[in-house]
């Protein structure tokens, strides 16, 4: 039989109450991960303590970066299609952040609701948009490069018998055809046919540009306040 190594510090003996106190508050749980899209020797976790750490598939022991903002449970982390170092994250603290892997700070903070955001995933086809749901039962899309206040679409949907609010729990954008998808608490998959999204075919020179000039406008915003 295999014998677990003795702790460090404790002479080959149990270790001691606070040994085993410090360790499991210094570790936090994993919530969700996403391995970036052009490069799989890393990935970043988001926790339920709120950050989200670049991990490095070489080390396991240390983190590459983490990223603090969030004040609740991170449930879905998501690396843009288009900005190899932009990423989103979604929260229980009701919030959306965009973040650039370079920087501990987010860049943007988005919130179209007082619940939870479950999950998110960015469109295919626009760089600066992306779709999300809360928990208070809203399919939201949004375009960064229209509004960061505002989703540009939203949906809710209730139960015809009971007007129960139904909740959604993840979505989709489909990758060739112009809908999101929807799985919710009822246990339906609902297709949503998207209208008053910019539909453009834009170059990939074009998609980074816009998304980079949307994140910019923020900043400017923020400097002159």
């Amino acid at each position: 039989s295999h014998k677990k190594p003795p702790a460090a510090g404790t002479g080959g003996g149990a270790p001691s109450s606070s040994a085993k106190e410090a360790f499991i508050s210094r570790m936090a749980s994993g919530m969700c991960a996403a391995f970036h899209p052009t490069d799989p020797s890393f990935y970043i976790v988001g926790t339920e303590e709120g950050s989200v750490h670049k991990c490095s598939v070489s080390y396991n022991e240390q983190y590459l970066e983490t990223y603090q903002g969030h004040s609740g449970p991170v449930y879905k982390v998501a690396w843009s299609p288009f900005v190899s170092s932009a990423f989103l994250s979604c929260s229980a603290d009701w919030a959306i952040k965009v973040w650039h892997q370079d920087s501990d700070t987010a860049m943007l903070t988005l919130q179209s609701s007082a619940d939870y955001v479950g999950d998110l995933h960015w469109s295919p086809a626009i760089s600066t948009c992306f779709a999300s749901v809360t928990g208070d039962g809203l399919v939201n899309i949004w375009d960064m490069s229209i509004s960061t206040l505002d989703p540009i679409v939203s949906e809710k949907r209730v139960h015809p018998e009971t007007k129960a609010t139904i909740v959604p729990w993840c979505i989709r954008f489909s990758p060739n055809a112009n809908v999101v998808v929807a799985g919710d608490n009822s246990g339906c998959v609902v297709v949503y046919k998207l209208s008053g999204v910019d539909s453009t075919k834009y170059s990939m020179k074009d998609q980074i540009e816009r998304l980079e000039k949307a994140l910019a406008a923020k900043d400017n915003a923020d400097e002159t306040h």
